[in-house]
């Protein structure tokens, strides 16, 4: 092909990269063909680096702007550092690499009937482009019926430190009114320059603002420009040329310098896809203009078709079987298309001898091999909330045995040691009577008043007790040690001793027990 395959098509192979359950709605790749992000109507933005990827083709990171809001649009900036995403709602977020949110515009106030007078958009944005130039600059469409130019380094406004527009731009309805009916569903800067905005509406117009330092009505509109609502629109790089996509099934090219009719028309292209919309494109030559085709209960198969920009006929077309195709891309920088389709996934097109890098870089790489350490387990498993005491589960996940002192101490009841009733029970009876009487006290089994009574002699031998005092005035000491006794204690000291709870009065019912039925106590 001319321009050292800048006109071929890379279509000889293709990679089919999983990425979102539902549609792709958004796609965008950077400037260098190195990194790509994908948006879905799953309401999950994914961001993929080819560099690292392998082939298991998982995203490097996966998050959800708003919850539960489908993402409408996603561009790189043209440094490739930043990237804006429509999710929605009424704002645009701006991110960096890391999908870290930087700054965020201000939401708009639906009851000001002017919507110049506010400072962000009221309804939901549907499409967002940077400036081809300038990193700072970016502009958002809305179904407030507004283009609104933004600037990063805008002084944040509010509460909340968000960003307002800079100038608001009204698309305006067959009456010449700006109404919120006449939804602004794609927009685009011209390629170099930005010396006009375009805009495709919900009512099948195209509207233009040319540069100046005050926005306000457009200065073209090419009022039936299409039948149905219109889902892209792109300049060629002259800036001269304009193609519009819509739902009337239709693909147009305009010039720009006269725009009451269009310099062609392409029919029969599918376009049904209601949240997620079809995009066209330029091949890096522009000698080929290309879009894809949605699917339905005729057309089953999905399509990519290329056109030549000067012949306006069709060159090729890649078919998807069973799939329709929503957004499209061909990088320049790796010379690959890549393309977002119905299933949730994104397929990569290259071809060895003209492409680079890209697909290139992780086809051929294979995941890294896990370190499985449940090869060859052959130990119990354990359910994590029901784990034995010898077992602990560390911070990292994993299982480590305690040692006996720390299940001891973990434990809060201790039972008492059972009886064996095993084989060497006699040993087992034998030693425990030894420590028994080794450790045995003999506080319960003795009698206090006898106990007192031994001091007797000990006093008599040597009195340092109370006996000194009475040394001089009665040398020969007279004690009455006789002690009327009642009949209760004389009853008390008559009873045995329970075994078992160690009290004369027995409570715990074991002496009753014992008794022979005819002295055992009738209740009731």
């Amino acid at each position: 092909g001319s321009g050292g395959g800048r006109g071929r098509i890379p279509c000889a192979y293709e990679v089919e990269v999983p990425a979102h359950n539902k549609t792709v709605s958004a796609l965008s790749l950077n400037p260098k063909g190195s990194r790509m992000i994908t948006g879905g109507l799953d309401y999950q933005v994914r961001l993929f680096d080819f560099n690292g990827m392998t082939t298991a083709m998982r995203s490097f990171r996966q998050f959800e702007p708003v919850e539960g809001h489908t993402i409408m649009a996603i561009e790189y900036s043209i440094t490739g550092s930043h990237f804006i995403c429509a999710a929605g709602d009424a704002i645009c977020r701006i991110y960096d690499l890391d999908a870290k949110p930087v700054q965020k515009t201000v939401k708009g106030d639906m009851y000001i009937r002017d919507t110049a007078n506010t400072r962000g958009h009221t309804h939901m944005i549907t499409d967002c482009h940077w400036h081809p130039n300038d990193k700072n600059t970016f502009i958002t469409a809305g179904h407030d019926a507004t283009v609104r130019i933004w600037d990063v380094n805008a002084r944040a406004y509010g509460i909340d430190q968000a960003l307002p527009m800079v100038h608001c731009l009204k698309a305006i309805d067959k009456r010449n009114m700006n109404i919120s009916n006449c939804f602004v569903i794609c927009c685009t800067y011209t390629n170099t320059e930005a010396k006009a905005i375009v805009g495709g509406c919900v009512d099948g117009s195209i509207q233009v603002w040319n540069e100046k330092k005050k926005y306000g009505k457009p200065d073209h509109v090419v009022r039936d420009a299409h039948a149905s609502e219109v889902t892209c629109v792109k300049f060629t790089k002259d800036n001269t040329r304009l193609i519009s996509r819509a739902q009337d099934d239709t693909m147009k090219l305009w010039d720009m310098r006269q725009l009451k009719s269009p310099v062609h028309t392409w029919g029969n292209l599918l376009n049904v896809n209601a949240a997620a919309k079809v995009n066209v494109g330029l091949s890096p030559d522009e000698s080929l203009i290309f879009t894809g085709t949605s699917v339905d209960k005729r057309n089953k198969d999905g399509f990519i078709k290329f056109y030549s920009s000067s012949t306006y006929e069709c060159v090729q077309s890649l078919t998807f079987a069973n799939v329709g195709v929503t957004t499209t891309v061909w990088n320049d920088e790796i010379n690959q298309l890549v393309s977002g389709h119905t299933d949730g996934t994104v397929r990569l097109n290259y071809d060895t001898s003209i492409s680079q890098k890209g697909a290139l870089l992780f086809i051929a790489k294979a995941p890294a091999k896990r370190r499985d350490d449940m090869v060859g387990f052959n130990e119990p498993v354990f359910q994590a909330d029901n784990l034995p005491k010898i077992f602990k589960e560390t911070r990292s996940g994993h299982l480590r045995k305690v040692k006996p002192r720390d299940a001891e101490r973990e434990q809060k009841t201790k039972m008492p040691q059972k009886p064996s009733t095993m084989a060497g029970a006699e040993e087992n009876k034998l030693s425990q009577y030894i420590a028994q009487r080794i450790n045995k006290s003999t506080i319960k089994d003795e009698d206090p008043v006898e106990v007192l009574r031994a001091y007797a002699e000990k006093v008599e031998e040597n009195p340092e007790f109370i006996g000194r005092a009475y040394t001089r005035t009665q040398p020969k000491a007279v004690l009455d040690y006789s002690m009327e006794e009642s009949v209760g204690d004389q009853m008390l000291h008559e009873m045995p001793q329970c075994p078992r709870c160690g009290l004369k009065m027995c409570r715990c019912g074991y002496m009753q027990s014992q008794e022979p039925p005819s002295k055992q106590r009738k209740v009731g």
